[in-house]
């Protein structure tokens, strides 16, 4: 039976990995932050970094992770077990810190798997480790797969806030830009946050939503939300649904609801490059600016030696493939 192909390649002057599947499906991603820059399972539906400059600024988070924490932390300060910390360099408290990691590979033949390790530093006093796992894979039904699964451990002596997201930034081949795309979340609760992307206090937070959440056709929405209270389907996991309607096909990500209980959408307009040539689906452990919020220290603290997971899997159907609308 074939298997999956990992081969090193050059990403302008960065080291990456080429996966290769047997159904013809690629995807590449570059040490550099463990981020996923391509893929293309019928053409390209991933919009990531094209060079290493953009790479280096990393506009938008493009096919990054986020952690030890998601989102912006309110004016980058936060209080954890009565001790208050300020971080050193991103004042806007959103993380890069992962990005600045050159993640090495642990061997295998059906996965690419990455380790980095993040030191402590005064911002954030506590060591963790991270393994990100990329694999793809095909179903007898023809539709292409690309999981990326993240694990990060508590190293330090103490317990830690620790939480997670990944940045799938979704589009179609044949569409320059998202506006003739529709869109499907099953959520029933949307987050009400400030223009800095701050959650409102408290519940006022929660606000009540019709589910599922549907643009029939994107057009000219300017879109920035978080969503929660997350309905699985009968598989158990929560899917994210973009549509082409004119070629009646769906790019779809799935995340675990107990592991991810808040997805963002964002219509990305505020690019430097590309704005609104893909939308951003990101899957998250907790909530932005969680460390200052009492109604998160269940989802955030992670004790010594423990660890936090997410994985998305991002399904697109083969051309070849007979496909049928759910």
């Amino acid at each position: 039976m074939a298997r999956m192909r990992i081969t090193a390649q050059d990403f302008d002057g960065n080291p990456a990995w080429l996966l290769s599947a047997p159904g013809g499906a690629s995807a590449l991603v570059a040490a550099r932050g463990a981020t996923l820059l391509s893929w293309s399972p019928d053409g390209e539906v991933f919009s990531g970094y094209r060079n290493g400059a953009e790479l280096e600024e990393a506009d938008g988070g493009r096919g990054l992770i986020e952690a030890p924490w998601v989102g912006p932390l309110a004016g980058g300060c936060y209080t954890w077990d009565g001790q208050s910390y300020r971080l050193e360099a991103d004042t806007t408290g959103r993380c890069l810190r992962v990005h600045s990691c050159e993640f090495r590979r642990e061997r295998s033949a059906d996965a690419l798997i990455l380790r980095a390790e993040l030191p402590a530093v005064a911002g954030y006093p506590w060591p963790v480790g991270i393994q990100v796992v990329y694999a793809l894979g095909d179903s007898s039904a023809g539709t292409h797969h690309l999981s990326v699964s993240l694990e990060v451990t508590n190293r330090g002596e103490s317990c830690a806030p620790v939480a997670v997201a990944w940045n799938g930034y979704l589009r179609f081949p044949q569409l320059a830009s998202i506006s003739k795309m529709s869109t499907t979340v099953s959520a029933r609760t949307k987050i009400a946050a400030d223009a800095h992307g701050i959650p409102a206090p408290g519940d006022a937070a929660l606000t009540g939503v019709s589910t599922p959440v549907e643009w029939p056709v994107l057009g000219a929405s300017r879109i920035d939300s978080t969503f929660t209270s997350l309905v699985p389907t009968s598989d158990g996991v929560v899917a994210t649904v973009l549509t082409d309607p004119a070629r009646e096909r769906d790019i779809i990500l799935a995340q675990e609801p107990s592991e991810a209980p808040y997805v963002r959408l964002w219509t990305g307009d505020t690019l430097e490059r590309g704005a609104r040539e893909a939308l951003l689906v990101a899957p998250a452990s907790a909530l932005p600016n969680a460390f200052n919020r009492s109604d998160q220290v269940g989802r955030v603290a992670l004790a010594p030696g423990q660890s936090r997971s997410l994985t998305v899997t991002m399904s697109y159907p083969a051309t070849s493939a007979p496909y049928a609308r759910k």
